[in-house]
């Protein structure tokens, strides 16, 4: 929640729009999502996978440092 509240407070002011940072259970199905997964380990503690559809911007990560 802390990491995606920062990424609200820097996109708010730049974007215009007004950003709500909330948890998610299952997987949305827009905006944007953030997520703490462990099923890759090759992505290391700071790397991370990123999938952008219309729809949907999806960063995964096994560590907070990869969503930072």
């Amino acid at each position: 929640m802390a990491i995606g509240q920062y990424l609200a407070d820097h996109i708010n002011p730049a974007s215009g729009y007004a950003l709500k940072v909330q948890a998610a259970n299952g997987a949305p199905a827009k905006g944007i999502s953030l997520s703490l997964s462990a099923a890759d380990p090759a992505l290391g503690p700071e790397g991370y996978q990123l999938t952008i559809t219309p729809e949907l911007v999806r960063l995964t990560a096994n560590q907070p440092a990869g969503l930072f």
